[in-house]
């Protein structure tokens, strides 16, 4: 897991993505087996998160938290990966041991295996300030929101659109702040941050100017243009109008033309090394194909009411 804003930030607050987007493949190892070390060191038999400061030029780093417990990340983390850790940590503590314990994904794997993941997800963190109209609109290092969204998709970008329509239904995605913005904004987080960020894209800031001021790593800023690959990249058909003085019909009925849609992939903790035995299941653009068969049937059509989303907390 990685915080996308800089350290003194409170991880409940941040934008935190899953798999990791900047680590280089040493500085995941090192620290993966440093916090292995650190739960051994401890005799911690169960769930222990350890949280990290990494400089972004070397690999020097400082350990900033443990916590050798269940807590609200571990309850992401469970749904990220699919790895049941609560249901883990008390089978353990009742005496078995991983190698017992049977994956409930693939049905077929134990739990000794660590989840390799081959899509994204993104936790977004919701506000809702006008319960509190003298709470400051900053960044601290304490908690103001009152709950949080996940997104999953094959890339950053999709989840990250995916989780700001989540967190405000108002919202259409990664959109620019309607008023031009300055270094001081830019310096200075809060919760328009995002679309602060947007705007200063538009406004032609530059990558390294931008990270500059706000210390976000520079690979997550820098991307392909807004409008190449639109629907890969999470825009939706109500943004593409926006952007091409189109209706939100007229998009739709060219991406069908065109033979874009949404394709079904399905979670299964081993990237890919066997079929899972349960259905966990997310709709993303980047694919080519279907990880399930769809069923066409003449038979009378059915539909299942559900909410289209389901953010914690208000």
């Amino acid at each position: 897991m990685e915080n996308i804003y800089p350290l003194g930030i409170r991880p409940g607050e941040s934008i935190i993505v899953t798999p990791s987007q900047t680590l280089s493949n040493d500085e995941y190892y090192l620290l993966r087996n440093v916090s292995i070390k650190v739960a051994r060191h401890l005799g911690i038999v169960g769930v222990c998160n350890v949280q990290f400061a990494l400089h972004p030029s070397c690999n020097e780093y400082y350990i900033i938290g443990i916590n050798p417990r269940l807590s609200r990340s571990s309850a992401f983390e469970s749904k990220v990966t699919g790895y049941p850790l609560a249901y883990i940590v008390v089978k353990l503590t009742l005496g078995m041991n991983l190698a017992e314990l049977i994956n409930h994904i693939t049905k077929s794997t134990c739990a000794c295996f660590e989840p390799s993941l081959d899509y994204v997800t993104i936790k977004a963190s919701r506000k809702n300030l006008s319960k509190s109209i003298q709470c400051s609109k900053k960044f601290g290092n304490f908690m103001k929101s009152n709950g949080e969204v996940m997104s999953i998709g094959r890339s950053f970008e999709e989840a990250f659109q995916q989780a700001l329509r989540m967190v405000n239904e108002h919202v259409t995605g990664f959109d620019p702040y309607p008023q031009t913005v300055t270094d001081n904004e830019l310096s200075a987080l809060n919760y328009q941050y995002i679309f602060l960020l947007a705007k200063a894209l538009q406004q032609r800031y530059t990558i390294e100017r931008l990270s500059k001021l706000t210390q976000i790593d520079p690979s997550i800023l820098d991307g392909q243009p807004l409008l190449y690959k639109s629907k890969v990249l999470a825009f939706s058909d109500l943004q593409i109008a926006h952007y091409t003085n189109c209706t939100p019909n007229q998009i739709s009925e060219k991406r069908k033309k065109n033979g874009i849609r949404a394709y079904i992939k399905q979670i299964d903790t081993v990237g890919g090394a066997c079929k899972p035995a349960k259905s966990y299941f997310y709709f993303t653009y980047t694919a080519k194909d279907d990880d399930v068969r769809r069923i066409i049937t003449h038979q009378v059509p059915m539909i299942v009411i559900g909410h289209s989303f389901y953010p914690t907390g208000d």
